[in-house]
C-alpha cells in the first residue's frame, strides 16, 4: 500500500528457470488519491522518471489542482460523457439532437484520444460526411458539439473553421396553402397545428405539453410553464379578443367534455387522441404531416414553417416587436428577425402606402416637416 506521499515500483515475475522472483518492465507509481488507491506507469525503465512523475502528481495533490482526468489520457467517449452530463445538467432541449451527431461522429472517432483529433482530422471528416450527402449544415453542427466538448475538457480546441452558413430557412405559408395542408390531415392534429399558425409556438414541446391546467378558460389566458418552454422562460397569451384562437381553444373543451361524460373520466391534455382503448396524448406527427403536405402538392413545407407564418402575421397587424417577441417566445431579436420574412406582398403593400403618403397634398413648413394643407373650402364656422 502507498503511503502519504507515494511509492515507487517495478512488477515482478517469476523466472522460469531459477525460480526467482525478477523485476521487469517499466516503473510505476502508487499513491493515494480521493479515497482511493492510484497506480500509473511512468512507460519507462529509468527510476528518475518515475520519481519525477510522483513529485509531479503529489505537488498537484497538494496544490489541489489533480485531478482524475489528468491521469490518463482523455479519449472520444470521455468527451461524449461531459457534453452529454452538460446538456443533462442544463435541462438542453437539445440533448437528442447532441447524442445524434456524437453517434455520427463515433463512426471515425471512436477510441481516438483527443490529442489525435486535430485540424486535420477533423478536415477529414467534414469532407466524408459531405460526400456521404449529408447537408453542411448538418456536419457543422457535430463538429461544434465535438468542440464544445474539448472546452468542457479544458483542453486545446482544434482550429477548425466550416466557413459560413447561408442556411436560414425562408418558408411560411400562405392562408391557402396552409387550409389544403390542413385537410389532409387527421382530425385530432388540425386543431394543435392551426393554433402552431396562430400563436406561433412550437408545437412539439409547447403546444402538444399544453393542459388545462395551463388554460385560464374564464379569464381567456394561456400560460406555458417554464419547464416547457424552449426558452425556459414562462409565457402568456390572452385570447379573449382573438376569436379565430378562442374557437380553437372552445372547441377542444367541448370535445373534452364531450368524452368525458362518455367514458367516464378526466382528461387533462388540450390536444389528444382518441382510440378505442382509451384516450392518449399527441407525442408525434413526422408521418402524419409528411402524407398530408404531399397530398395537398406542398411536400417542401415544414411545420416550423407555421412559427415563421406567426410572426409574419404579427407584423401584418401592426403588433410592436417587443410585444410580438413576448407572444411568440423569442428572446433575442436577431433570432425573430429571422423569422419575420418579407415577400413580394409586403413590399407591394408597402410601396402602396409610400404612393398614398405622396399623394397626399403637403406643404413643408420653416423646418422641413411635412403637414397636411388645411382644408379651407367648406368649413364650418363656429357661431
Amino acid at each position: 500500500m502507498a503511503n502519504r506521499r507515494g511509492r515507487i515500483y517495478r512488477r515482478t515475475r517469476k523466472d522460469l528457470i531459477t525460480g526467482e522472483f525478477v523485476e521487469t518492465g517499466p516503473y510505476w507509481i502508487q499513491y493515494w488519491f480521493n479515497g482511493k488507491d492510484r497506480r500509473e506507469s511512468s512507460r519507462s525503465t529509468k527510476r528518475s522518471v518515475a520519481e519525477r512523475l510522483l513529485c509531479k502528481r503529489m505537488s498537484g495533490k497538494d496544490a489541489g489542482t489533480l485531478v482524475v482526468a489528468n491521469l490518463k489520457p482523455i479519449r472520444f467517449e470521455d468527451l461524449q460523457a461531459l457534453i452529454e452530463a452538460d446538456y443533462i445538467k442544463k435541462e438542453n432541449r437539445s440533448l437528442n439532437r447532441m447524442r445524434d451527431a456524437f453517434k455520427a461522429l463515433h463512426g471515425m472517432f471512436a477510441g481516438w484520444t483527443a490529442q489525435a483529433i486535430t485540424d486535420q482530422r477533423l478536415n477529414e471528416y467534414f469532407t466524408m460526411r459531405l460526400n456521404e450527402g449529408k447537408s453542411r449544415a448538418t456536419v457543422v453542427y457535430e463538429l461544434r458539439c465535438l468542440r464544445r466538448a474539448f472546452k468542457l475538457a479544458k483542453l486545446p480546441v482544434p482550429g477548425f473553421e466550416c466557413g459560413p452558413l447561408n442556411n436560414a430557412r425562408r418558408g411560411f405559408f400562405e392562408p391557402s396553402q396552409f387550409e389544403a395542408v390542413l385537410n389532409q390531415l387527421p382530425p385530432y392534429l388540425r386543431a394543435p397545428l392551426r393554433m402552431g399558425a396562430l400563436t406561433s409556438w412550437r408545437v412539439q414541446s409547447e403546444i402538444l405539453s399544453l393542459e388545462w391546467s395551463h388554460i385560464d378558460l374564464v379569464n381567456k389566458v394561456i400560460r406555458l410553464d417554464a419547464r416547457n418552454s424552449k426558452n425556459k422562460e414562462p409565457r402568456v397569451f390572452p385570447y379573449a379578443q382573438f376569436p379565430d384562437l378562442a374557437k380553437v381553444i372552445e372547441d377542444q373543451r367541448a370535445e373534452a367534455d364531450r368524452i368525458q361524460r362518455q367514458r367516464g373520466m378526466i382528461i387533462p391534455m388540450v390536444f389528444f387522441r382518441e382510440t378505442h382503448t382509451g384516450v392518449l396524448r399527441i407525442k408525434s406527427y413526422k408521418t402524419a404531416w409528411k402524407l398530408a403536405r404531399a397530398r395537398a402538392g406542398f411536400p417542401e413545407k415544414l411545420v416550423h414553417d407555421l412559427r415563421r407564418t406567426g410572426v409574419r402575421s404579427f407584423r401584418q397587424a401592426g403588433i410592436p416587436e417587443s410585444v410580438s417577441m413576448k407572444l411568440s417566445g423569442h428572446l433575442t431579436r436577431n433570432v425573430f428577425l429571422r423569422y419575420d420574412i418579407i415577400d413580394d406582398k409586403d413590399l407591394q403593400a408597402g410601396v402602396a402606402q409610400l404612393g398614398k403618403f405622396h399623394a397626399q397634398a403637403a406643404i413643408r413648413d420653416t423646418y422641413r416637416t411635412i403637414v397636411p394643407i388645411p382644408n379651407v373650402q367648406g368649413e364650418a364656422t363656429n357661431g
